[in-house]
């Protein structure tokens, strides 16, 4: 049996999400720019789950868009997440706006507009 809840899920697109949401967070910086930190287990498209597709998301809140996803992704997200990506998380939120801005502009997974 699956340890992620598949209803905790967050729409990024038509018939996609991220699904098994153990842990996301809105920040808001000085600058008024808002993004959602999320801790996810799976991707789903169309009701098809892939626990392989797992990690950290960077969502613009302001844009509505994904910044970058699968960071510190693990080979299966189907047991929830791991001590490195609990860390990873708090690291990610706890970062101040110019830190932030080069960790995701940098990301390999980045695509959008910052």
């Amino acid at each position: 049996m699956s340890q992620f809840d598949l209803s905790r899920q967050i729409p990024i697109g038509e018939g996609s999400a991220l699904a098994g949401v153990s842990r996301q967070e809105v920040i808001t910086y000085p600058n008024g720019r808002s993004f959602r930190i999320v801790l996810y287990a799976a991707y789903c498209a169309f009701g098809l789950y892939g626990p392989e597709n797992n990690g950290i998301a960077v969502l613009d809140e302001d844009q509505r868009q994904v910044l970058l996803d699968q960071h510190s992704r693990i080979g299966s997200g189907y047991y929830g997440p791991s001590p490195t990506q609990l860390s990873e998380f708090q690291r990610i939120k706890d970062m101040p706006w110019e830190q932030f801005e080069q960790f995701v502009v940098s990301h390999e997974r980045y695509r959008g507009c910052l």
